[in-house]
């Protein structure tokens, strides 16, 4: 994953600390909960990112798995679902 939102935690961090420093009208307080947050924001949303981004790439080793199986079976002149003996139903006469 080349694109990441975690960023964003900076602009979180930053209303945060505003709202912060109007409530307490201490700049250090702000300045703490402003770096509290976007710090903490930030590896929050990386870890969501690398745990989706695994997710999705065993789901693509998967179905790529399957597809190339598929393929082979196909090659080699049937398939598993070909090969099955189906039940007919008994004629009526």
């Amino acid at each position: 994953m080349n694109k990441t939102y975690a960023y964003n935690s900076i602009i979180f961090g930053a209303l945060f600390g505003v709202l912060a420093g109007v409530k307490t009208d201490s700049m250090v307080i702000a300045a703490a909960v402003f770096l509290a947050v976007s710090i903490v924001g930030f590896i929050l949303i990386r870890m969501f990112e690398k745990a989706v981004d695994k997710g999705v790439n065993k789901a693509a080793d998967k179905i790529s798995e399957i597809h190339n199986r598929r393929k082979t079976e196909r090659m080699n002149g049937g398939s598993a679902y070909q090969d099955r003996e189906t039940t007919r139903m008994p004629e009526e006469r």
